[in-house]
């Protein structure tokens, strides 16, 4: 509906950029997210072309007057807000700066969620998520490659009231512009109580949850708000609560060099194994999928909080050795493939678990084994459809106390498909042939950097890009 004659208030509290993973530097859309004098966030989106026309129009933290606008419902996916309506910005749209008038104009919002309540926005692709802690931890900024380039990287810990944990991947210029040496300066003298907002919630761990930034991703620190009150009240006894530790890698060469160290054939991944050594690398290795074993059940019934197995508990709940007991909503499929990866120096096997293999596959082991009445050892021709297709895998090698079990197992944690031939043996799959086009996953809006969000002024902070 157009607006014309609706006048708004609002304080920009952040700008950013979404754009397609299969091609991250082509912008879809510009977004802003608001919020007005009672507190209420909304956000705003406009198209790409008017970036340039924005970007030195609007200075984040700023108060306006908007005019000249429509509204419409939000997108379906990554929804940096609640609110049921979204703002649609265009060169018409008008502003008018009211900050030396406002003085008293709400200075922030958040839509924080409990720590306890993330297991619902595990892998949830609606609602980007805002959490509030005290900052245990926070390793300085370290070089990484990913597969649309060298970027940085931090990793900061938060922890709440109830002593649940958060692991949160900052990425590009978050990761620069979060200062994690004055953070740990500030915790010599007590808690520091640090906002992440706009984050997406990657899985469950032993004693909370992992979260990555997105480009919409801001920092706040010392938020005022009820749940960051709470929290601070539980440690305002507290000193040298922030720990923080040096980069791994201060310079993107030195990240290269690792990365090629790291990066291997298959017949050098299986000479690894031998002896058997404990070993976390991540290491790289590029092939073709032969085959997927249809000896082994393609998915299993797993939690859904952390994906383990869920056993049976009394015929109806199951069991999870993390979650304890279960009740049937609380449980889910997850893939366990097993297949086979050949390149010009041998062949080894690979097994694909929970993220890695529903990027593969396009869909959930949940959506295929519901959609069709497929059996667990039946292999449906949405996998039958991987064999002869060439992918780099990022995989770590087996446990020691697994070396004795047979052929080595090499788990896959990442894996991108190559568009161009590698130089594996050119043939294909014995069952790719006959299987179904692979529908590759929908593109997910990520986002792109363009400006800093608003923050406290000692502490400058970006939007991310997810890595």
């Amino acid at each position: 509906s157009d607006g014309p004659q609706t006048l708004l208030k609002l304080r920009l509290l952040n700008a950013w950029g979404s754009y397609g993973l299969k091609n991250p530097t082509l912008i879809f859309n510009y977004c802003t997210l608001w919020n007005d004098e009672e507190g209420t966030l909304i956000q705003g989106t406009a198209p790409s072309e008017l970036t340039r026309h924005f970007s030195p129009l609007l200075q984040l933290g700023s108060v306006y007057f908007v005019s000249n606008f429509r509204v419409k419902p939000p997108a379906p996916s990554y929804r940096s807000c609640s609110h049921k309506l979204t703002i649609i910005l265009s060169a018409a749209t008008q502003f008018e700066d009211v900050t030396r008038s406002s003085p008293s104009f709400w200075p922030d919002a958040f839509e924080f969620t409990p720590f306890s309540s993330l297991h619902s926005r595990i892998r949830s692709s609606v609602y980007l998520t805002d959490v509030v802690g005290a900052v245990v931890s926070i390793t300085g900024v370290s070089s990484t490659v990913t597969s649309f380039g060298t970027t940085v990287r931090s990793d900061l810990v938060l922890q709440n009231e109830n002593h649940m944990f958060l692991d949160i991947s900052l990425w590009s210029d978050i990761a620069r512009n979060l200062n994690g040496q004055e953070l740990a300066v500030l915790g010599r003298s007590g808690p520091v109580m640090l906002a992440v907002c706009s984050l997406r919630v990657t899985g469950a761990t032993k004693g909370g949850y992992s979260l990555t930034s997105t480009p919409g991703t801001r920092c706040v620190l010392n938020p005022v708000s009820e749940m960051a009150h709470l929290v601070q009240s539980v440690f305002f006894a507290s000193t040298n609560t922030c720990q923080y530790y040096p980069p791994r890698f201060a310079t993107p060469n030195e990240a290269a060099a690792f990365e090629a160290e790291c990066t291997k054939t298959v017949s050098q991944l299986l000479a690894l194994c031998f002896p058997p050594v404990a070993d976390s690398t991540r290491y790289h290795c590029s092939g073709r999928i032969v085959s997927v074993d249809s000896s082994m059940q393609w998915y299993y019934l797993g939690c859904a909080l952390c994906s383990k197995a869920a056993i049976d508990y009394d015929g109806v709940d199951k069991w999870c050795d993390d979650h304890r007991r279960l009740v049937p909503q609380q449980t889910q499929n997850f893939y366990k493939l097993r297949v086979t990866v050949d390149d010009n120096t041998g062949s080894a096997a690979f097994v694909l678990l929970g993220r890695a293999a529903d990027l593969l596959v396009g869909l959930t082991a949940n959506d295929l084994s519901t959609r069709f009445p497929y059996q667990r050892n039946v292999l449906p021709q949405e996998l039958l459809a991987l064999e002869g297709r060439d992918f780099t895998f990022d995989v770590q090698l087996p446990k020691p106390e697994y070396g004795a079990r047979g052929p080595p197992e090499f788990t896959v944690l990442a894996v991108n498909e190559q568009e161009q031939p590698n130089s594996c043996s050119p043939t294909l799959g014995r069952r790719a042939r006959n299987a179904m086009p692979h529908t590759p996953p929908p593109n997910s809006p990520h986002l792109m950097p363009l400006t800093s969000p608003y923050v406290v002024p000692t502490m400058q902070n970006a939007s991310v890009e997810h890595g």
